[in-house]
């Protein structure tokens, strides 16, 4: 795959799926999913600027969130038994993936 196709590829998935459930927030009150979607906008993110896959494990580093939540993510990805305050992580998941989504929905390169 070329780097344009992992641009296109993570455009689609963003645009998509992930913009479907962004209109949904009630998803994000799952701790998994807020988790996964955490995740998944850092692996987007990242695939749409370099046109580069990353990793789950390296992605749970680059959430973006508060420190505290970010370290939460990285230990959950690692087994670790933690817990992250259940509100506060959906509502950071949620605004996250709503801007991920729209940033996703009009950059650069869109076909």
């Amino acid at each position: 795959m070329t780097p344009d196709d992992v641009r296109a590829a993570a455009r689609a998935e963003l645009t998509g799926y992930w913009a479907w459930a962004a209109r949904r927030p009630w998803f994000f009150l799952d701790p998994a999913f807020a988790d996964l979607s955490l995740t998944s906008m850092a692996r987007g993110r990242h695939a749409v600027a370099t046109g580069t896959l990353l990793t789950k494990s390296r992605a749970a580093t680059q959430v973006a969130g508060p420190p505290a939540l970010v370290a939460a993510v990285t230990a959950r990805r690692r087994g670790e038994p933690v817990t992250s305050p259940r509100l506060r992580t959906a509502l950071t998941a949620w605004r996250d993936a709503r801007r991920t989504t729209k940033a996703a929905a009009f950059s650069p390169g869109r076909p």
